[in-house]
């Protein structure tokens, strides 16, 4: 397992991307080379040549990864290279965490489930949205969690729910699937004129 190095000044948003948790965004910034220009177009388009992963599910709602790549004009895309999923990733409360380390296993604390029988979910993409403190009912105070990344596996029965994307499973993941946790986060819940306003970043970044 990979404690994630954090150098002086670093933010959540760039170990985020360190870790590979925005591998499946596509923006032009991020990957240029997906897109090209096209003479009397004032705008960038993508690429026909160049494929953009994206995450699919199979006849079992299995998680899969594909290269979509564009029709040069009009048609359908084509999807090629599947292949399976390298991680999924997961925000975890600090006591989350202490308790997979003696239980041996990653399962859902259902903090943030929808419905009791949701299992344990985990996402493709980037999962701070999910930290401890981010609900609109968590009252003032301060928060802490991880970030987690966990290899992927078909042993351990993900599916891709069909309503929201996410990943779930109702099988315990063993401590050993994960291959990074973040530094301990934090994220401060203030309230100001009424509203609830929220920091988050790493707890050494944090002052007193």
């Amino acid at each position: 397992m990979i404690s994630i190095p954090i150098a002086a000044g670093d933010s959540l948003d760039a170990m985020v991307d360190n870790i590979g948790a925005r591998a499946f965004y596509h923006d032009a910034d991020r990957h240029p080379e997906q897109y090209m220009t096209r003479p009397g177009v004032p705008f960038l388009i993508r690429n026909p040549e160049v494929g953009a992963p994206e995450i699919i599910a199979d006849n079992l709602r299995r998680p899969r990864v594909v290269d979509r790549f564009p029709h040069p004009y009009i048609g359908a895309d084509r999807l090629k290279n599947i292949r399976l999923p390298d991680h999924l990733f997961r925000a975890i409360s600090e006591y989350d965490w202490q308790t997979i380390q003696y239980l041996g296993y990653v399962a859902s604390d259902g903090r943030m489930n929808l419905i009791a029988t949701e299992g344990t979910v985990a996402s493709f993409d980037d999962p701070s949205f999910y930290l401890p403190g981010k609900l609109a009912s968590d009252p003032v105070g301060n928060y802490f969690g991880r970030i987690i990344r966990l290899r992927y596996t078909d042993d351990d029965d993900w599916h891709i729910d069909r309503y929201d994307g996410y990943a779930k499973t109702q099988k315990q993941i063993p401590l050993v699937r994960i291959d990074c946790i973040s530094p301990l986060i934090v994220t401060c819940v203030t309230e100001k004129n009424g509203y609830a306003r929220f920091v988050t970043q790493f707890a050494h970044q944090t002052k007193g």
